[in-house]
């Protein structure tokens, strides 16, 4: 498909955003609030009646960004992790209003990002030295290096750091990896000082740590491998006090290890969302008391083989939204675990295919980045759907990577998603335009 020509993009860009209302909230975790429960309840811009007039406003164009990984927004500006054409891994910060490039850095280490306190932060090898392996935090305004905090020496082993999750002042994150301990800690986002370090991981074991932790009423909640059944370690989930790095408490379910999971929060509950290491691999998901540790509900999900290991369930007032490891999305009641709806309805030309994103909830629309196989060719999709009942109210599509997994953003009036670059959608009305290809 042929690009639309620049002038035209940019005025779009100025009629479109100039619409939008004052920035009144930010988008600083991947899963929206340091919660990672997809639900921005200030969003009342779009809404299921609006939300098929959305029109691309404008389309990013830097070589920098090739596929995305994770999008954040923090003052106007878009922060993206990605690769560049050469495959080197990036992070980039775009003009929120624009989508023009003000700077990149190389030293992205994968993992996921988070923003606050005029910074953005992530893993990194500190400056591309592959024997040190820790988080980053860049000025926003030009992407110098601020702090770097290490955690591991990768060395000849490995190791692996979570994304991190800001709340306040305050990071947290996770690291571990072969002939590693896994540990949770908890850093001054301004400084990069260690505030304290937890373990909640044994025997060279490292699991669910890509998920990220959840933060809410005083908690950090996070996969770990330290539960002890029958005199065996298994995985489980872990409670931390935010303020001591006590493990309050720990949950094991039936005891069964299993390879990957994700955890979000809402009010006094956890969802708590794994893959079990059975001959089945059931998914499941369970909802756990946030100060006790106990079991309110479990509900299994349809297994497959699209890899959402890493998809948090997302929770909007008394509903719960979960992408099972078949692309099944469920639409659970959130104190029951009881099934509202459910849907598989992609459409007939996708196909479904890795990577894809938690569902991100505003003003009763569902928004969700999928890898779709379309003729032959990889596409990332990014649908609206509505909460209610799960019908596909709006959709756009362009050429991609099939891993994408990055979750869609709805802030201040705009929608933004991977579409191989970066785009941004905006009201008043019109037909959605499909963004250029490569």
């Amino acid at each position: 498909m042929n690009p639309y020509p620049a002038r035209i993009l940019l005025l779009s860009s100025a009629v479109l955003l100039s619409a939008l209302p004052a920035q009144a909230v930010n988008w600083t975790n991947q899963g929206f609030s340091a919660r990672i429960d997809g639900f921005n309840a200030k969003e009342t811009t779009i809404s299921t009646s609006n939300v098929a007039n959305l029109t691309l406003a404008w389309q990013s164009t830097t070589a920098d960004i090739n596929g995305v990984v994770a999008l954040l927004e923090d003052r106007g500006k878009i922060f993206v992790a990605s690769a560049d054409q050469n495959g080197t891994a990036d992070l980039v910060a775009l003009n929120g209003s624009t989508g023009a490039e003000l700077w990149e850095v190389d030293d992205y280490y994968g993992g996921g990002i988070s923003a606050g306190a005029g910074l953005v932060f992530s893993p990194c090898s500190n400056g591309g030295d592959d024997n040190q392996e820790g988080l980053c935090a860049y000025d926003q305004k030009n992407g110098k290096q601020k702090w770097f905090a290490l955690f591991a020496c990768q060395c000849d082993f490995g190791a692996s750091i979570s994304r991190p999750t800001i709340d306040g002042s305050d990071i947290y994150v996770e690291y571990g990896g072969y002939s590693y301990d896994e540990n949770l800690v908890k850093l001054d986002a301004r400084t990069g000082a260690v505030i304290w370090s937890t373990q909640i991981g044994q025997d060279n074991e490292f699991f669910g740590a890509n998920s990220g932790p959840a933060v809410a009423g005083g908690m950090v909640y996070e996969a770990c491998q330290q539960i002890v059944v029958y005199q065996e370690t298994v995985n489980g989930l872990c409670a931390v006090s935010a303020s001591t790095g006590a493990v309050v408490w720990t949950y094991s379910g039936n005891g069964t290890n299993y390879d990957q999971s994700a955890v979000s929060v809402s009010g006094n509950t956890v969802y708590f969302a794994q893959v079990l290491n059975t001959t089945s691999n059931p998914m499941l998901l369970s909802a756990l008391n946030a100060q006790t540790g106990a079991l309110l509900w479990s509900s299994n999900g349809n297994n497959g083989s699209n890899q959402n290991w890493f998809v948090p369930p997302t929770i909007a007032g008394k509903s719960i939204y979960w992408l099972d490891d078949s692309a099944t999305l469920w639409a659970l009641n959130a104190r029951t675990g009881g099934t509202l709806w459910s849907t598989a309805n992609w459409g007939s030309f996708c196909s479904p295919n890795t990577g894809w994103s938690q569902p991100e909830s505003v003003n009763g629309v569902l928004f969700i980045t999928t890898g779709c196989s379309e003729l032959g060719g990889n596409y990332v999709t990014i649908f609206a759907l509505d909460a209610s009942n799960g019908t596909v109210l709006w959709q756009d599509s362009e050429g991609s990577h099939p891993e994408s997994s990055a979750s869609p953003m709805i802030v201040n009036g705009g929608l933004y998603s991977d579409c191989y670059e970066v785009c941004a959608w905006a009201l008043p009305g019109g037909s959605a335009r499909r963004p250029k290809s490569r």
